[in-house]
């Protein structure tokens, strides 16, 4: 029950920004352009779906490091005394400790390095900040299940996007001409012309 209601939530996630990326291949001139030949339609499906992968992960790392750093300064254990030294030196320097922890998330654990910062002191700052963070919340920053779950709700917006993408830019069907009722006073059929779908 638990993998059924995390799928659906991962669906739920990667759903509105796949929606909304595919809209863009209902622009007139772009979707004209795409149904003109094969090779253009493929086009603007990749593209779409590679804008959808970036955005995703970009902003779902993003949006794990931000979390993270309000978590532990809301919730943290030792961190709830307005006038404790670490507090205020982690609020003082919130927006290098923000940064450090987006570009650690941005890589695989794998292959994360201690440190992107360029001074020594943001790079320790950082350390002692998750340090505590895996301390009071007893779960390990950037793990590897956390990154599989990035991944994964990374991979199914693309998806979505494309899917969607592929469908905005479907051809119109064409009617033979047999399912048209002639016309009255037995003239000649009218010829079919798909409208354009502008």
């Amino acid at each position: 029950m638990t993998i059924i209601s995390n799928l659906c939530c991962l669906c739920g996630y990667a759903l509105l920004p796949g929606v909304l990326l595919s809209l863009v291949a209902r622009i007139p001139p772009l979707r004209a352009w795409a149904r003109a030949q094969r090779n253009h339609r493929l086009t603007v499906i990749l593209g779409l779906m590679l804008a959808a992968l970036v955005l995703m992960y970009v902003g779902a790392t993003r949006f794990e490091a931000e979390s993270t750093y309000l978590q532990e300064i809301a919730f943290g254990g030792e961190l709830d005394d307005a006038t404790n030294e670490s507090l205020r030196e982690y609020e003082d320097n919130h927006r290098v400790i923000r940064n450090e922890l987006w570009r650690r998330l941005l890589r695989p654990p794998a292959q994360r390095a201690d440190c992107y910062a360029r001074d020594d002191d943001t790079c320790d700052l950082t350390d002692r900040f998750i340090a505590q963070y895996e301390e009071d919340s007893e779960m390990e920053f950037g793990s590897p299940e956390v990154y599989g779950g990035t991944l994964a709700l990374t991979i199914f917006t693309g998806l979505i996007a494309g899917g969607l993408t592929w469908w905005h830019t479907r051809r119109p069907l064409e009617r033979p001409d047999w399912q048209f009722p002639p016309d009255s006073d037995d003239e000649p059929k009218k010829e079919f012309r798909p409208s354009a779908r502008r």
